[in-house]
């Protein structure tokens, strides 16, 4: 239940890393992760004025959830932020942090985080970036984490005019990466909002190609799926027609046509 922007019954821990009352109701969610090893030191830091940083809810790995701001309250989680022709997501948004560490470092047999903590490989998901075509190594998020936010995520959507749920990455391309490419958008996407990636930004169900661009820094276009790449990569912003869709990758046609990941194609909105 929510009462007064707060979670009933969820500890408060007021962050002084806060701006004003919105100007009006939330209207989105954005996903982050804490980039650290447990839910107190993510509260602590995210307390911690030198921080200069905060967020709505923090949700541990046992999905246990701590509020930092009132759902109300502008907090600062998003940064610099554009999307689908809005910016500055700190006014209209409710920033959700999940402990996890992000990327690991794979040392002999042992997966690490930045810190030095070593992770099961239970909880490693391997992930090949197309950009570079090497294996990645991300910290998987737990049952209990995702079960949490999508409950919360679920209420929220009750009580805001919530359209959107976004990963930091999709409102900073380039500068942001959380909450990576282990993390579950689409099905949290079509629990909560009942569509898909490619309905929530436009419907792509067509028979004509739709339009998208391009939200990697550099993204490598593909003869096939998961073929070589062909001509120079595409670039961040720039124009494409999506043709099609299989197996989580767009054919797409810029002056020729290739494959590319689906994931960073922003398809925008049918103007018809």
């Amino acid at each position: 239940m929510i009462n007064a922007h707060k979670l009933k019954d969820i500890p408060f821990h007021a962050s002084p890393n806060v701006g004003g009352v919105m100007s009006g109701m939330p209207t989105a969610v954005v996903i982050h992760y804490t980039a650290n090893q447990s839910l107190s030191s993510a509260v602590n830091w995210l307390c911690d004025p030198n921080a200069k940083a905060s967020a709505h809810i923090v949700i541990g790995e046992g999905g246990d959830l701590v509020q930092l701001v009132p759902f109300n309250q502008v907090a600062w989680h998003a940064g610099r932020s554009d999307y689908q022709g809005r910016s500055n997501f700190n006014q209209f948004s409710i920033g959700i942090e999940l402990v996890n560490p992000g990327q690991l470092s794979k040392v002999g047999d042992a997966y690490c985080a930045w810190f030095g903590k070593e992770y099961p490989q239970t909880r490693v998901a391997h992930i090949d970036n197309i950009e570079n075509g090497k294996t990645e190594y991300w910290c998987a998020y737990t049952q209990a984490q995702i079960e949490s936010l999508k409950q919360l995520t679920l209420l929220l959507k009750q009580h805001y005019p919530i359209q959107w749920v976004l990963g930091h990455e999709e409102i900073s391309p380039g500068r942001k990466r959380d909450p990576g490419p282990a993390f579950p958008m689409e099905s949290l996407r079509r629990q909560v909002l009942n569509i898909n990636r490619h309905e929530h930004d436009s419907a792509f169900s067509k028979d004509e190609p739709v339009s998208g661009k391009v939200i990697a820094s550099r993204l490598n276009f593909r003869s096939s799926i998961n073929g070589s790449p062909r001509s120079g990569p595409l670039m961040q912003g720039q124009s494409v027609f999506v043709l099609e869709e299989q197996l989580g990758w767009f054919k797409v046609q810029v002056q020729e046509t290739g494959w590319v990941k689906k994931e960073f194609i922003n398809v925008l909105p049918d103007k018809s």
